[in-house]
């Protein structure tokens, strides 16, 4: 025997999603939006990183040029690069927000300084570091070079 069907009105017809349906499409479709913004996020740090380093080692470069320069023109005594000296550029425009710091030192073992080499005419190890001042630790480069006095 077969039951017979109720009149179509008292029928509830179901369709689209329900409420626990659309909850959960939501958390997934954000949980997928979060992790794809992440994955912005971190080049452009990286990118902001990498023009520090470049603005960094720029002020460097352009203060080695500097002193090489006004040493191959003589217009820089031999006296003048001693052990302490640091205001060799004070000339040379630096980037606001970054700090120089030019270290020199008198080696005599370095191979292009053993034929010259006499204890009133030293060659000088000069190393200049620049370094963003609000991140030191990611915005920095060095420059190492020797001169002679010729």
């Amino acid at each position: 025997m077969t039951l017979p069907r109720p009149p179509l009105r008292n029928r509830i017809r179901q369709s689209g999603f329900s409420l626990v349906e659309l909850i959960i499409a939501i958390v997934i479709v954000s949980t997928g939006a979060a992790l794809t913004l992440q994955g912005f996020i971190t080049p452009a740090q990286s990118i902001q990183s990498d023009i520090e380093v470049q603005t960094a080692t720029h002020n460097a470069q352009a203060c080695a040029e500097h002193l090489l320069n006004r040493r191959s023109i003589q217009t820089m005594g031999w006296s003048n690069v001693g052990v302490g000296a640091t205001t060799l550029c004070d000339s040379v425009t630096l980037t606001a927000g970054y700090s120089r710091n030019i270290t020199i030192n008198t080696i005599a073992t370095d191979p292009p300084c053993l034929g010259t080499f006499t204890p009133a005419n030293p060659c000088r190890e000069v190393t200049i570091t620049v370094v963003k001042t609000s991140n030191p630790k990611v915005a920095a480069a060095t420059f190492r070079f020797t001169i002679a006095n010729y």
